[in-house]
């Protein structure tokens, strides 16, 4: 900025001499104080040459070496900021901008305002007093009372450069500082302020409900078969009209490309030839709509191999246009060289391209979709194409934590509803809101066995590992953030047709397999966010104060965070029902058939309590020992017949029996 000085100062004289003594309107007052000195090494300045007029350029120093440079209280009331990064010659995730920063205690409230005035964006927000708090820590940990008293002018500069900084506290202290030359303050101090102030203001994001289904179409070619199968999505959610609108137009693109598969599989006649994409939802909100394809294709019987791409979506809700790098990404500077080390840290065992580092950049400077991104809760994850940075066959995917790279993504984007839940894909590692730790999920089949083995890995630290051996194919996998907590809900095949649920706990540092007595989250199946339709019914069994589960009982939110019994049902306090009669009744899975002869053997007066549900076509129950008990519905209604037997009250202790 001394530059400007000098630039200014040849302009001003000349400006002077040309309008001769009517010049006063070139010259300004300087906005002196009590002490006025020059800096450290200069000869103080006399207060009359302090106030005295100043031309365009000149340099007054109003600074109060008085000015105590501790602040002794630590309440404070009220702040208000302004900066310029515009000269800075290393902006980094600050960019190039004048930001102003301001928040007052008010009534017991903090009302703040976050704002980039190059850019006219100014956010409103009210925070609690423990913001002010927060605030309060930045302040002493950058020493911002050691610039109390700073005043810097130099006449005739715009209002574009330089920092202000003004803090006023209970105890009537106060810090203030200026210079409308140079930015006094540190980077690492600019950089805390506008994530605090940044997350204050962000919005609070909204769940919205998609639906995604799998469209397929097969084709007999002369020679063998074709195979195409894409995802169609499906917003229910009033108020989006443009969202909805980019999606339906979404839809047709990926129509109209399966039918193009199809044709060049028919012209192609032979081969077992397939396209395939299927879809992963990251995030779903009010905030930004993420999902990605991992596209898998062999198209021509002349090819080696197989293909795998990924394309990934991000679409603003409010406007339906897709989000590209530079409206996620705080540090679009150093940003290549973070995702160039994670791609190879995560492929150790590949080869990249000396160009690699500007393959990145110049996808990310274009948004080609040779590198792409889906935003998600905890983490975004970042893809990139065959052969773009390297000669390896297959799409590369790796997963940027918020936690482990703070300063990456915008605030905005690194909030999440208080609730959700996601479909997972497997080998992918997923981080959670303020957890460092990620966990990632594999499945093995065993060589010449129906059995496989289903892996969850939490990374980072003593990586701990959770194994279950299940029967068949992988099980479907969602992840669900309720009440604070996370829990992956795992649906698993059992036999040819049926299929089990369980449901696990993740946190920091361990997994850990809820019993029955958790009450296994239930599925119904007009809910969205998986590729089949099907989700937890979390509105009903955990966020409303009173929920019905199932028609046989009523619960609400424990202190756990997981359903409580709320009202007695059949005449039984707790959780449970009583069977009417002794019989034979089925088991859930084919492993328990097995062991039991086919069915269970249990007595009249069981007490059965509420297992597991897919709220349409079976209702499980689960025994103080540990048996599980299926029956198979007609509907799910008040009117449901079990099995054979009847409706509920032939099954179970009518109401006052007990």
């Amino acid at each position: 900025m001394r530059r400007l000085l000098w630039l200014l100062i040849p302009l001003a004289v000349a400006a002077v001499l040309l309008a001769g003594c009517g010049g006063d309107e070139l010259v300004k007052e300087a906005e002196g104080g009590p002490h006025t000195v020059r800096p450290s090494g200069s000869a103080e300045i006399s207060a009359d040459r302090a106030s005295a007029p100043e031309i365009d350029g000149g340099f007054t120093d109003n600074s109060d070496p008085s000015a105590p440079k501790t602040i002794e209280s630590s309440e404070l009331i009220s702040f208000d900021c302004w900066f310029s990064t515009l000269d800075a010659a290393e902006p980094g995730a600050l960019g190039s901008h004048i930001y102003q920063l301001s928040a007052k205690l008010e009534n017991g409230e903090v009302m703040g305002t976050y704002q980039v005035r190059d850019a006219g964006e100014e956010r409103p927000f009210r925070a609690g007093p423990e913001f002010l708090v927060e605030l309060q820590g930045l302040v002493e940990l950058y020493d911002l009372a050691q610039f109390n008293g700073l005043s810097h002018e130099v006449a005739g500069l715009p209002g574009d450069y330089g920092a202000r900084l003004e803090a006023r506290y209970a105890s009537g202290e106060r810090i203030d500082a200026e210079d409308n030359q140079e930015n006094f303050l540190a980077w690492g101090a600019m950089n805390e302020l506008l994530k605090l102030f940044e997350r204050a203001a962000a919005p609070m994001p909204e769940l919205l409900s998609l639906a995604v289904e799998t469209q397929s179409a097969a084709e007999v070619l002369t020679e063998g078969h074709g195979w195409v199968s894409f995802p169609s999505y499906r917003l229910d959610a009033e108020g989006y009209d443009a969202l909805s609108a980019a999606l339906a137009a979404l839809n047709e693109e990926r129509r109209d490309g399966a039918s193009g598969e199809m044709e060049a599989f028919r012209s192609a006649g032979r081969g077992e030839l397939y396209h395939r994409r299927p879809a992963f939802v990251t995030r779903a909100d009010s905030v930004a709509l993420s999902f990605y394809e991992r596209v898998s294709r062999y198209e021509s019987a002349d090819w080696d191999r197989g293909m795998t791409e990924y394309e990934a979506h991000n679409l603003d809700p409010r406007t339906g246009k897709e989000l590209g790098f530079a409206d996620v990404f705080r540090d679009l500077d150093n940003l290549p060289g973070l995702l160039l080390t994670e791609f190879q840290k995560t492929y150790p065992e590949q080869s990249f391209y000396e160009e690699a580092l500007d393959f990145i950049r110049s996808s990310i400077d274009w948004n080609d979709g040779n590198i792409n991104f889906a935003l998600g809760y905890g983490c975004v994850h970042v893809f990139a194409n065959e052969y773009v940075l390297n000669g390896e066959a297959g799409g590369q995917h790796i997963t940027l934590s918020f936690v482990l790279n703070p300063d990456q993504v915008r605030a905005d984007y690194v909030t999440a509803p208080q609730r959700w839940l996601l479909p997972l894909d497997y080998d992918v590692t997923y981080c959670r809101g303020d957890i460092s730790a990620g966990f990632r999920m594999r499945w093995t089949m065993e060589p010449e066995r129906e059995e496989g083995t289903w892996e969850l890995r939490i990374e980072g630290g003593e990586a701990a590992t959770y194994e279950e051996n299940f029967y068949g194919h992988a099980p479907e996998c969602w992840m669900a953030h309720a009440s604070g907590r996370d829990f992956i809900y795992l649906r698993v095949p059992v036999g040819d047709v049926s299929q089990t649920s369980y449901v696990y706990e993740v946190t920091e540092g361990s997994v850990t397999k809820l019993t029955g007595e958790a009450l296994g989250l239930a599925l119904r199946p007009d809910t969205p966010l998986d590729p089949d339709g099907m989700r937890m019914n979390l509105n009903e069994m955990v966020f409303s104060p009173v929920v019905m589960l199932l028609p046989w009982g009523s619960f609400r939110v424990g202190e756990s965070g997981l359903p409580e019994p709320a009202g007695e049902v059949y005449g039984l306090d707790g959780t449970g029902v009583l069977l009417l009669e002794s019989g034979r009744y089925n088991p859930d899975s084919r492993e328990n058939a097995a062991v039991s002869g086919g069915m269970w053997t249990l007595m009249a007066g069981t007490l059965l309590r509420p297992y597991q549900t897919d709220m349409k076509s079976f209702l499980d129950f689960i025994t103080e020992d540990g048996r599980v008990v299926r029956f198979e519905i007609n509907e799910f209604s008040e009117n449901m017949l079990l099995d054979n037997f009847g409706t509920l009250e032939k099954v179970f202790l009518p109401e006052g029996v007990g």
